[in-house]
């Protein structure tokens, strides 16, 4: 007769969901972090393309969730809303994790994500995937972001492009 043995799971470390404990683990993975005390956060600034794409971090709604939101450096024109706010919506339905979002009353975009703790922790592994998720999408994505933002393309032409590409790798 034939014995399974069951796999157990293996524990992941855990952080408490304090912002100074949150600061601690990132500083100990090399992360260079600021503290904003006045708004009881933290951010970091991600390096895309020779521009500066601040993150922030944010514990919300009592000890929770984790927030972290990516600014998009380039400010939206005037007339451009329209056609930025149809790409979001494109690039969150092609993701699994949508989150990006504009604001036009101040006229620029960010990427929010939000994730839930367990009994005020967090995983160490999965905050640091989320956090290099962030730097990927804004990597992925800020070239049409960009383009859309200051109006040298309109969503028409990225719509267009993106349906040749999938043909493409069809």
């Amino acid at each position: 007769m034939l014995h399974l043995k069951a796999i157990e799971p293996q524990a992941h470390p855990m952080v408490k969901l304090k912002l100074d404990r949150i600061i601690e683990y990132l500083f100990s993975k090399n992360y260079a972090l600021k503290l904003q005390p006045e708004m009881d956060q933290a951010y970091l600034l991600l390096k895309i393309e020779g521009k500066e794409y601040p993150l922030f971090i944010r514990i919300l709604d009592g000890e929770n969730f984790l927030q972290l939101l990516v600014f998009f450096p380039e400010a939206i024109k005037k007339g451009c809303f329209n056609d930025m706010a149809r790409l979001l919506h494109l690039i969150n339905k092609e993701i699994d994790v949508p989150g990006f979002c504009m604001d036009e009353e101040n006229g620029f975009v960010f990427y929010r994500l939000l994730i839930p703790a367990i009994n005020q922790e967090i995983d160490e592994g999965l905050l640091e995937t989320y956090i290099k998720s962030c730097e990927l999408l804004s990597k992925t994505f800020s070239p049409a972001i960009e383009n859309v933002a200051n109006g040298d393309l309109d969503f028409e032409t990225v719509f267009q492009r993106t349906q040749e590409e999938k043909k493409h790798t069809l």
